[in-house]
């Protein structure tokens, strides 16, 4: 995945039903991130073991998904507290992008 420089990654810190497709986790990123889902960032999503991690973006021709399931262990996440978002720029959002694949 080619991440561009100005890119930001919203990382939503509730878990959330990974059985949901593009149209579901697009549905999802205004109510929970508070973000237009058709922005060039990235919106990051964790299933409830933590083992499987979904990543929503819009590529100028429609809305893509990158998906990653550990074999073994679990990702770690950011602890959903007063609030159930975190951003990162472009360059901690390459390193995130990096842990992931």
């Amino acid at each position: 995945m080619l991440i561009a420089a100005d890119v930001r990654a919203h990382i939503c810190r509730d878990t959330v039903d990974l059985r949901k497709a593009i149209d579901g986790l697009s549905y999802l990123v205004e109510p929970l991130l508070a973000q237009n889902p058709a922005s060039d960032n990235l919106f990051v999503f964790v299933g409830r073991d933590r083992s499987k991690v979904k990543v929503l973006y819009w590529d100028r021709t429609g809305f893509a998904l990158w998906y990653n399931r550990l074999e073994r262990g679990r990702f770690v996440w950011p602890h959903a507290q007063t609030y159930n978002r975190a951003n990162c720029e472009s360059a901690r959002c390459c390193a995130l992008i990096a842990m992931l694949q």
